[in-house]
């Protein structure tokens, strides 16, 4: 049925009704002529001037092309809503859980999945589940039980809702049989999913067992790999086999079938079955010659006795209702609005522009444009109404109100709710609830609680945790995700219990109400901040930060990289690791308040090694005289002074900057220029005694450079020069004597 409503023509404005192929001789004003052109029906009304055209039956199927287009448009929308979503779920079903939560006593279970796709929460118990899966281009949610599905997809160019009363198989055994192909005797199976309610594999990895004839490689049947030809099942001549699901399952939604594919080749007498106890098989799947495809054969298990569809465009809203193949439904476009259904009641007083239907029984009524001031429904039984669009402005109630040519519904009270009360949305007081038996969440001013509760208990559930907007919550504002006993973030991958050694890949943070906080990464944890400073010849720009891990170094370690490094102790006392104009240091005033009376045994190699100098013989191999006779060479050495470089240009430099100089900060600390006295390493290495010299790194050439004085050892020969004077000394005593 379908009712078009325009302010042309009213019931008051009819005097005269004609239907002819050729225009009434002396009209009167207001006279109708109904003209067939064609196949349609075309509407006049006389004007006193001329015949005024007001409408065509053409309008009609226009209407219903326009319907056959929007169901075109929807049905395409979720199509490729469906696609993501399949796509997407193929790579939840083989991720870990983020979370999970399994109750053993009654096997209910919830869990979170994370992929690069996207994010999927699901709760379950024996007799009902949820899913919510959201994607970057698509959020879906479902809810189901034995006997009902409600779904919900939302995209950016659709929101579609349904519901639907299932008509259940119970299976645990799939059967497939086969007799060869029109090439040669071979079977050749790819793939066969058995599909849930939430299009789960939940025949992933399980061997069929083979009931006739010999299979090679049967596994590949059930391995999940359903698009590559060069790996699947093979037998010859007549085979069958059975996968046994374990249990039995009352909310299987489809079997999905891929045979390899090669051109020219027809697979014959293919069969799929179901049972229940292995006994009593129905066939649901049977073709003679089946052709195969890369995409495969999809059978649907679980069929709907009634379904009802919310569908809503951005020029186009569509609610149907379908049972048993009769569909009844009300479509809103740009063009107008369309109802069409198997029995249509208007009930209560029905307006129609200015002019009233009064004691009336209309038997059968066609008009592409009907307009009138009230119909009266309580007065009036209407047994076939058709026509072709409903239009009108705003259907109103006193806390309802429906506006059809914005798509606006506003409400002004009350409470939207499933029937068994486990969603709802109450317009009163602000508040949406979604639960089931495992738990669920609440929307409530400003508020995202998590609960566990199994019922709808408004402020009094026990939650779990809070998206809410938080102040000062260590000392920062803003968005706030609490959890009440702990928290987690991570991936999917990421390990499971750090305690144990578990390590897998990925990475997490979490933490409890006891104060433990765990951050893990399986290759690198990066804290950085601050401004960007300069480091390296090239001068390179990073920010402060710190690295743990698997950094670009070392496997497993703690990079500390910053302009300065302060490691701080009680009352302020520090180690500093900075730089200056010269080079970077060590700083720490603490070390030099600390004294020994011990020798200076500190050693620092070229590459800035600091180690203990040892002189004991456990640390000594191949320990020998030394037969060398040149250690009278240190008489030739002259003492000499100088200023040491580094310092006197430093001082230099903080002269020229004296006016912004901090002489007082110790990080810029600066010595004052004295001369020194001592030797010159040179001047060793010219006497013959470079085993007193240290030296640097291997220069390209193979020699290495002049660096130091080793002065603790310059006793030695001196040592050797002593016991000389001894000898001499004791030689000429005796010449005295």
């Amino acid at each position: 049925m379908a009712i078009i409503t325009r302010s042309e023509l009213t019931l008051t404005d009819i005097k005269e009704t004609v239907v002819s192929n050729t225009a009434p001789l002396n009209p009167s004003l207001g006279d109708v002529w109904y003209k067939q052109n064609g196949k349609y029906v075309e509407q006049y009304r006389w004007n006193g001037v001329q015949w005024e055209f007001i409408s065509s039956t053409k309008e009609t199927e226009d209407i219903k092309n326009q319907l056959i287009v929007a169901d075109g448009k929807i049905n395409a929308a979720q199509e490729k809503a469906d696609e993501s979503l399949g796509k997407a779920q193929e790579g939840f079903d083989k991720a870990e859980a983020l979370s999970e939560k399994v109750d053993v006593n009654t096997g209910a279970i919830s869990s979170v999945k994370q992929t690069t796709a996207g994010l999927q929460t699901a709760v379950k118990s024996k007799a009902d589940s949820s899913t919510v899966t959201q994607l970057a281009e698509v959020v879906a949610s479902k809810v189901s039980n034995a006997d009902f599905d409600s779904n919900k997809t939302q995209t950016a160019e659709l929101i579609s809702s349904t519901v639907s009363l299932q008509n259940n198989e119970n299976v645990r055994y799939v059967r497939f049989s086969g007799s060869g192909n029109s090439v040669n005797s071979g079977n050749h199976l790819l793939e066969l999913q058995v599909n849930d309610s939430d299009n789960k594999n939940v025949a992933l990895n399980i061997l069929p067992t083979a009931e006739k004839g010999a299979w090679t490689n049967l596994v590949y049947v059930t391995d999940g790999v359903s698009d590559d030809n060069a790996k699947y099942a093979t037998a010859n001549g007549d085979v069958s086999f059975i996968i046994d699901l374990k249990k039995i399952y009352q909310t299987l939604s489809s079997l999905k079938l891929w045979i390899y594919v090669a051109t020219g080749r027809d697979y014959l007498d293919v069969k799929l079955e179901i049972s229940t106890d292995k006994k009593t098989w129905k066939i649901v799947y049977l073709k003679d010659n089946y052709t195969p495809t890369t995409k495969g054969d999809t059978v649907i298990l679980s069929n709907a006795e009634a379904s009802s569809q919310i569908s809503q465009l951005a020029d186009n809203i569509n609610l149907k209702v379908d049972k048993n193949g009769i569909i009844n439904q009300i479509n809103i476009s740009t063009e107008g609005i369309v109802i069409a259904g198997e029995n249509v009641w208007i009930s209560g007083k029905t307006k129609i522009d200015n002019a009233v239907i009064k004691n009336a029984m209309i038997d059968s009524l066609s008009a592409n444009k009907l307009t009138a001031g009230t119909i009266d429904a309580g007065k009036i039984n209407v047994v076939n109404l058709n026509a072709s669009n409903i239009s009108a402005g705003i259907i109103t109630g006193a806390n309802l109100a429906i506006n059809l040519n914005s798509g606006e519904v506003t409400f002004q009270k009350g409470i939207i709710k499933r029937a068994d009360e486990l969603f709802s949305i109450d317009v009163t007081k602000g508040i949406v609830e979604s639960y089931d038996s495992n738990g669920g969440f609440t929307i409530s001013k400003g508020e995202i609680t998590l609960n566990s509760s199994p019922e709808l208990t408004i402020g009094n559930s026990k939650k779990y945790g809070t998206i809410t907007y938080k102040w000062r919550l260590l000392d920062a504002s803003g968005l706030a995700l609490i959890g009440e006993d702990g928290y987690s973030l991570g991936t999917s991958n990421a390990v499971k219990n750090i305690a144990n050694s578990t390590v897998n890949q990925g990475s997490a943070i979490s933490g409890n109400k006891e104060g433990y906080l765990n951050v893990f990464s399986r290759q690198v944890i990066n804290l950085s901040s601050g401004d960007l400073y300069s480091y390296g010849s090239l001068n390179y720009k990073s920010l402060a930060s710190i690295e743990i891990g698997n950094t670009s170094r070392n496997k497993s370690e703690v990079a500390i990289s910053a302009n300065t490094v302060r490691l701080s102790a009680k009352d302020g006392d520090h180690i500093l690791l900075s730089s200056d104009s010269t080079s970077a240091f060590v700083q720490s005033n603490v070390i030099y308040r600390r004294t020994y009376s011990s020798a200076p045994n500190l050693y620092i190699t070229d590459l800035g090694t600091i180690g203990r100098s040892t002189s004991a013989s456990k640390y000594k191999l191949a320990i020998e005289e030394d037969k060398t006779d040149n250690y009278k060479n240190i008489l030739k050495l002259k003492h000499k002074t100088w200023y040491d470089k580094a310092n006197t240009e430093t001082y230099a430099r903080a002269l020229d900057n004296k006016d912004t100089f901090d002489w007082d900060n110790p990080e810029d600390e600066v010595l004052p220029v004295e001369r020194i006295h001592g030797l010159i390493a040179e001047d060793l290495v010219e006497a013959g005694l470079t085993e007193f010299v240290s030296y640097g790194e291997l220069n390209d050439d193979g020699t290495k450079e002049v660096e130091g004085i080793q002065y603790d050892r310059l006793v030695v020969p001196l040592l050797q020069i002593v016991k000389d004077h001894q000898i001499e000394i004791e030689k000429l005593k005796e010449r005295i004597i």
